[in-house]
């Protein structure tokens, strides 16, 4: 009868609390798996059966883990209890008495481990029955590599985790087994095990693994190198032997690499037993990316390894983008300036046959930004769980991007808790003071995503709207840190609040009546389309039935449109936005609350919006959000013939059946690009009067920066010296000023680091520890610096140290300096250029 467990968890309703709950019985001659059952039937408990383990838990608690059960339900069969007899017993004491048994009963000398979990108001008993509070954590998640062989004539293979196993049970003695296979990396591996015995005891131990092989051969290949850079690369051969090897070497390089000598790295050289040599490798680099392909051969072994190489374009990046809809033919003219760098343009233009296309391309270009904050990291989740909306909303779903947008909500959500500060709410870097808007953000982002995704704490969730409703005043306000509110520069109290208001309407939350009435009264004399838009979201959220007050909002709200469609907040948005940001997402939210095609208003409002979408997104993070949202409620969709010529020539065409909703791209379009005036015809055949959305895109570079004067920022970067050597560490000084006489919101510094240096990332701790700056982090390319705010004319100045590893001559990114949600306007600096000797 044990193997009835197959069918599933078996539970019981239980009238009283679990915690405490005693058993009576009396049986003879009974397996254990039964003996589990009645236990469960009679205190109220599912049964799982795991690989290692046979859990009882309080219903809808547990997860099943999953993998094979064969072995230990053979022996919850097996192993027959002769006489059991509990009078009264307490739970965890049963339990206690039936693992024991099972080691005696067991030929293996194993048993069967059981685990109790019993949850009463967030508490869970222990073997002892005594209670303990339960703090559930989110499970960190990598990359699990399965290899058909252990055998492989390419290492390629190089990822620093490689192996994470979040549910290791031990047997009743105390022994569990994994399975993992290493990379390809030759070196040691450090194994730790860490857990937690039934009554809490924690336990930690380490164990350092070695692979090695007889010879190898590796190189310090940078992670990012710019047009011209001219490296010579080290490569280092490794005898592990007793004996001299002889050992030649060669190297495959891709497009972007260009060898001098040819493809020989050294030949007939000699290896002494039990060291290495490094040889020197010239080589120049041209735009381009590609995987070269090191060889180091002796009589004995061979050896190959791999190592991925992106080249960029040197100087300023910018970008010429059009966007908008097309219904049969579109002609679109982008001008490049003459200074434009060769090898640096790259052209593409994307059709939107739906709002899911839209969702997914903001998505990328959102991942493409820093998102090293709360608000950022948050706006790049967020477009899947529009994704996951819409589907559930139009069907039929598509599988493959259903499962990619709940994997990638699972992966953000896992970052996004982290933020939340102690007293319940959201910072943007999960520091106190929390922050109001921004823990009203986090509910309304926390309340969608639980609706498509099971993966949600209500626990946070209820935290932070527990905090955020503690900071009412009493009289229609909520109280704004003055500390939170100065170190980010924020909006103005009562546009925060009509965000407030808005996001816990949207959330379900109830007794707000007072504020929305305040917030009410504040829009009807402010003037400002943004302030106006979120009263009229929050008051047509509470009372659907339209009121008067909503009608007397949307006219207020009519009369802030522009003659292109357009409605241009003042001030600042909840996030600092100000200028264009400002406009798109005020105008976003002004088409929310008109709805599509009920609404001229928000017509006009759409037409002018899906014109300012650049490079698949709509500019800061908070900006693109916005605009997806307002995009996400057409619901339109488009099918027909896509077709694209540039300057005369035709490239390709496309036809979008019915149902395909995934952006459709045309990359590759430079080669039919040049300076100067180019034109694109897109052309779209469907049905009569169907349209979709477009946009085209020009990335290049200039020798010239295109700074914004009218910025409020400046930046220079000056390094300490161009010369020196590998090892060396020059400081690098950045300089950092608020022109303008007002206090500046989150502000991004961006400081490009040649190839060949990386920086120190204990000193980037340091920084942030000390208050220097507000947040650090690194990419390939650049260190990225996140300032909460800059006071009225102020300067600051941050030295960064940059180590060199790899010599050669190398020039960096371009430096850049902006107000994170204003990205529109820039101030650029002169790339590092350095020079390292061996």
């Amino acid at each position: 009868m044990a193997e009835d467990f197959d069918a599933g968890p078996v539970s019981a309703e239980a009238a009283y609390p679990v915690v405490g709950k005693t058993i009576t019985m009396n049986m003879d001659n009974i397996p254990l798996g039964e003996v589990l059952r009645y236990i469960a039937l009679g205190a109220g408990l599912e049964v799982h059966v795991e690989p290692h383990a046979v859990i009882l838990s309080t219903p809808g608690t547990v997860q099943r883990w999953g993998g094979d059960t064969t072995a230990i339900r053979r022996k919850l069969a097996a192993i027959v209890i002769p006489q059991i007899e509990f009078d009264d017993f307490p739970v965890a004491e049963v339990v206690q008495v039936l693992k024991r048994r099972s080691i005696e009963l067991d030929p293996d000398g194993e048993g069967v481990n059981i685990v109790l979990h019993m949850v009463n108001t967030g508490m869970t008993a222990d073997a002892g029955g005594e209670t303990l509070a339960v703090q559930w954590a989110v499970v960190r998640e990598f990359p699990k590599v399965v290899y058909d062989t252990p055998d492989t004539d390419v290492r390629d293979d190089f990822r620093e985790c490689v192996h994470w196993d979040p549910h290791v049970c031990t047997n009743v003695l105390g022994y569990g087994q994994v399975e993992f296979c290493l990379n390809d990396a030759v070196t040691s591996f450090r194994v730790t095990a860490e857990g937690n015995a039934m009554a809490g005891q924690p336990g930690r131990g380490e164990l350092v693994l070695d692979s090695r092989t007889q010879m190898h051969v590796a190189a310090n290949v940078p992670v990012a190198l710019s047009a011209g850079d001219e490296l010579r690369l080290p490569v280092v051969v490794t005898n592990e032997t007793d004996a001299e090897l002889p050992v030649s070497g060669a190297i495959a390089v891709p497009a972007c690499l260009v060898l001098p000598g040819g493809g020989k790295a050294f030949e007939n050289a000699t290896i002494p037993a039990h060291q290495a040599k490094t040889f020197h490798v010239a080589m120049a680099a041209k735009v381009g990316e590609g995987t070269m392909l090191l060889t180091a051969t002796s009589p004995a072994v061979t050896d190959r390894v791999t190592r991925h190489v992106a080249v960029a374009p040197v100087g300023f990046p910018s970008v010429e983008s059009q966007s908008g809809y097309v219904t049969d033919k579109e002609t679109v003219k982008l001008v490049l300036p003459q200074s434009t760098v060769d090898g640096s343009i790259k052209a593409t233009v994307r059709f939107y046959p739906s709002p899911l296309a839209a969702m997914q391309s903001g998505l990328e270009s959102i991942l493409r930004e820093p998102y090293g904050c709360f608000e950022q990291a948050s706006s790049a989740t967020y477009p899947n769980v529009m994704v996951l909306q819409y589907l559930r909303r139009t069907g039929p779903h598509n599988a493959e991007v259903q499962k990619r947008a709940v994997d990638l909500i699972a992966k953000g959500y896992q970052r996004l808790v982290g933020f939340q500060c102690k007293s319940g709410g959201f910072d943007w870097f999960g520091r106190e003071p929390a922050h109001e808007a921004l823990t009203a953000y986090g509910i309304l982002e926390f309340t969608d995503m639980a609706a498509v995704w099971g993966g949600v704490d209500e626990q946070v969730v209820e935290r932070a709207r527990s905090w955020l409703l503690s900071r009412r005043d009493g009289k229609g306000a909520f109280q704004h840190d003055p500390r939170s509110l100065d170190h980010f520069g924020g909006a103005d109290p009562q546009v925060s609040d009509a965000y407030i208001v808005w996001a816990l309407a949207e959330a379900g939350v109830t007794g707000l009546e007072v504020e929305l009435e305040q917030v009410v009264l504040n829009a009807r004399t402010s003037g400002n389309p943004y302030q106006i838009a979120l009263a009229l979201l929050a008051k047509a959220k509470t009372e659907p039935s339209l009121p008067p007050v909503v009608e007397e909002l949307g006219e207020a709200l009519r009369k802030c449109q522009g003659p292109d469609g357009a409605f241009q907040g003042k001030g600042a948005s909840i996030t600092g936005s100000t200028g264009h940001a400002l406009t798109i997402e005020t105008t976003a939210l002004a088409i929310m609350a008109f709805r599509v095609g009920a609404d001229e208003a928000a017509n006009r409002g759409l037409e002018w919006l899906v014109k300012q979408r650049t490079t698949g997104g709509f500019g800061g993070t908070q900006a693109t959000i916005l605009a997806l949202k307002a995009i996400a409620g057409t619901g339109h969709s488009a099918a027909g013939v896509v077709s694209v010529s540039v300057n005369g020539a035709q490239k390709a065409e496309f036809n979008i059946k019915k149902g395909e909703e995934g952006v459709v791209t045309f990359p590759g379009l430079e080669e039919l690009v040049h300076p100067g005036e180019n034109t694109f015809l897109l052309s779209f055949a469907g049905n009569e009067k169907e349209r979709v959305a477009y946009s085209v895109d020009v990335e290049y570079t200039t020798l010239t920066p295109k700074n914004s004067e009218e910025g409020p920022v400046r930046l220079d970067v000056t390094p300490g010296k161009s010369r020196l050597g590998v090892g060396d560490v020059i400081p690098v000084t950045l300089r950092l000023q608020n022109t303008s006489g007002k206090a500046l919101p989150m502000t991004l510094a961006r400081i490009g680091v040649p190839g060949g240096m990386r920086p120190e990332f204990k000193q980037l701790k340091d920084l942030q520890e000390n208050g220097v700056v507000d947040f650090s982090e690194t990419t390939p390319r650049e260190v990225v610096l996140y300032f909460g705010s800059l006071p009225a004319s102020a300067r600051k100045e941050v030295v960064l140290n940059l180590r060199a590893d790899v010599p050669g001559t190398f020039t960096g990114r371009a430096s850049c300096a902006y107000l994170y949600y204003s990205r529109d306007v820039i101030w650029w600096a002169e790339p590092l250029r350095v020079q390292i000797a061996p």
